[in-house]
């Protein structure tokens, strides 16, 4: 099927969402997916329904829609506001890492190996309370270390700014 792209329009959108959040969610293999008694998709069906929804989800007017750090004053007030109310003062969001299992990479790829063994890329979230998206990173190996991601990201000008304005800061763990 080289050259032409199979698509698995018969099958409802809700069912291809669904069935690509539970990719994401569980790290199953396609295959698994693809069998799974909740739904009747196909592997191959399950792996155009993964590419579809990841393909949308990463559309730049899906992406600055949806994840948007609060820029101006008056947006990190909002947050900062509400963060006060449930007894986080001075919180504009919070920020963690996690460590993201990605295949072998074509090219030598020592540096994608994280401390757990395994290929990975270092992944920067930060969202607010209520667990909306403000920011995402993902474009680091998995060897680097979470606050070296963090002082290589724009974030880091981005956050000293609004330091500066507003006295706030990001509340995460020690890494």
């Amino acid at each position: 099927m080289r050259g032409r792209r199979a698509t698995c329009t018969s099958i409802p959108i809700y069912m291809r969402i669904l069935v690509t959040l539970s990719y994401y969610a569980s790290g199953s293999y396609q295959e698994n997916l693809g069998t799974a008694a909740f739904h009747t998709m196909s592997q191959a069906s399950v792996s155009y329904a993964i590419e579809e929804v990841t393909a949308a989800l990463n559309h730049p007017q899906v992406l600055t829609r949806f994840i948007r750090f609060p820029s101006t004053h008056a947006e990190r007030g909002a947050k900062i506001e509400r963060n006060s109310h449930l007894g986080l003062p001075g919180v504009l969001g919070l920020i963690d890492g996690t460590i993201v299992r990605i295949t072998h990479p074509p090219r030598p790829h020592q540096h994608y190996y994280s401390r757990k063994h395994s290929p990975a890329l270092n992944v920067m979230i930060v969202c607010d309370v209520d667990l909306n998206i403000l920011n995402v990173n993902a474009r680091f190996p998995g060897s680097a270390h979470d606050s070296w991601v963090y002082r290589c990201s724009p974030l880091d000008e981005v956050m000293q700014a609004a330091f500066q304005e507003d006295q706030c800061w990001l509340l995460g763990d020690s890494g």
